[in-house]
């Protein structure tokens, strides 16, 4: 292996979370790492990759996601980000979407093309790994034999189409890497679910320390960074995060027969964050997604829900993308971010008006975003985006969310539909317009009509 990589890698701080992860990566075939946003989890899924180049040579695996989408704008940059920060370089230790030169051997079982695959070298033993790119909208992963699988979002993934078609290709080679304890590990990286779900099932074994011990702790650990972000003095923030990580420490997740199962709050990164970032994602989310995204909070059910039977898997909406366009953009040139707009959406029509609902509050204002379409004999309207901002950001900054994000919409003709306080004016504010008219002229600011 190349002697820089090794050595950047000797050097690297990694945070608790990451930390207890890697020590554990061998020790349990069935690992899930259920973390807030901002953790780490691209990191710790790089250094996965690193390992299976040292130890395996020649393996083959696939790296899953619910949507090519996601593995494209989600996993696969933070993980390239991070593998250059260790050293690797383009076209000389990774290869994307190309098979590295002839003289390194390839996997056992070789991917026939390179489209949609990441190959990793080892210099040293002049061997490539191949990481195949498997999603559940676009890619089939039945039939090709694997060495082991790495899920980013398994919330997202429909398990069972999971099991049927992944889960059955992580097989084969044993006779080269029986010996080795990741050969054929299934490693699931998600955020937070909500509700019982397949995933947090998996912690049952910690039951036997003592029932609920570790979760009454993980609770307390939320409700103390709840405070901290709500606080304003810095001194009281410092000795509140001496509280928040005595309680943290409390809590050490292990591997137990063969399995691994870990939950921690992106607070385990505030060293790399800064306060700042969590400030920014409070005050830009509700609480309640606040604390399950980035804190990583297990909600069961939401108190006075006002849908209490909505579920995810069986009322959400997971996209449907254009993946001629979004197969256009280099991800590894870093800018990845700019061109996330409404050309990836293949639901969208570009060519016909948009139509938009509104809502005015003080605490939160939101859009929902639809269009007409013809099916056969009837017409069919089909919700196909949503925007919101928390106080002190009104409506106003919402359509500018919104025409940011459709910049690139042919016909920029949008049907306004909004509730009774639409032709309102925002009181305390001289001159200030109604609700509609500002939305109106922001729409014509930035090309649209209504």
């Amino acid at each position: 292996m190349n002697s820089v990589i090794a050595s950047n890698i000797n050097q690297l701080h990694f945070n608790r979370a990451q930390r207890n992860f890697i020590l554990n990566i061998g020790a349990a075939k069935d690992s899930k790492f259920i973390g807030g946003r901002g953790v780490g989890k691209s990191t710790i899924i790089a250094v996965v990759m690193h390992k299976i180049n040292e130890i395996m040579p020649r393996s083959c695996w696939v790296l899953q996601g619910a949507s090519f989408q996601q593995i494209l704008t989600r996993t696969l940059p933070g993980t390239i980000d991070f593998l250059r920060k260790i050293g690797y370089k383009q076209n000389i230790d990774f290869f994307l979407n190309c098979f590295p030169p002839k003289y390194y051997e390839l996997p056992f079982n070789s991917p026939l093309k390179a489209e949609h695959c990441l190959f990793l070298v080892n210099h040293k033993k002049r061997t490539a790994v191949a990481f195949t790119f498997f999603s559940q909208d676009r890619s089939s992963s039945r039939g090709p034999s694997r060495d082991g699988i790495i899920c980013d979002e398994s919330l997202l993934l429909d398990i069972d189409k999971f099991n049927e078609e992944a889960k059955a290709t992580n097989r084969g080679n044993d006779e080269y890497f029986k010996k080795i304890g990741m050969h054929h590990a299934i490693y699931h990286f998600s955020s937070m679910p909500t509700g019982k779900h397949w995933l947090t099932d998996s912690s049952s074994y910690y039951d036997e320390i003592g029932k609920d011990y570790y979760w009454k702790l993980r609770k307390q650990q939320v409700e103390l960074e709840m405070d901290f972000i709500r606080l304003k003095s810095i001194k009281e923030k410092v000795e509140l995060y001496k509280q928040i990580f005595e309680t943290a420490n409390k809590i050490q997740f292990f591997a137990n027969k063969g399995k691994y199962y870990s939950e921690y709050s992106a607070f385990e990164n505030i060293k790399n964050l800064s306060p700042r970032y969590f400030n920014d994602l409070y005050n830009d989310n509700t609480e309640l997604l606040f604390r399950i995204e980035v804190l990583n909070e297990r909600i069961m059910k939401v108190d006075d829900g006002f849908y209490p039977a909505l579920d995810r898997n069986t009322h959400g909406y997971t996209g449907h993308f254009d993946y001629s366009y979004l197969d256009t953009i280099d991800i590894t040139k870093g800018d990845y971010t700019n061109h996330i707009d409404s050309r990836q959406d293949k639901d969208c029509n570009p060519d016909k008006e948009l139509c938009i609902g509104l809502d005015y509050g003080t605490a939160i204002n939101w859009v929902v975003v639809g269009q007409e379409v013809r099916k056969a004999e009837h017409l069919q309207f089909n919700f196909i985006k949503n925007f919101f901002v928390k106080s002190p950001k009104t409506i106003d900054d919402v359509i500018r969310d919104f025409c940011s994000y459709y910049r690139n919409h042919t016909k920029k003709l949008v049907r306004i539909y909004s509730d009774g306080e639409g032709n309102h004016r925002r009181p305390n504010v001289a001159g200030q317009l109604s609700y509609v008219d500002q939305l109106e002229k922001i729409l014509r600011e930035n090309g649209w009509s209504t």
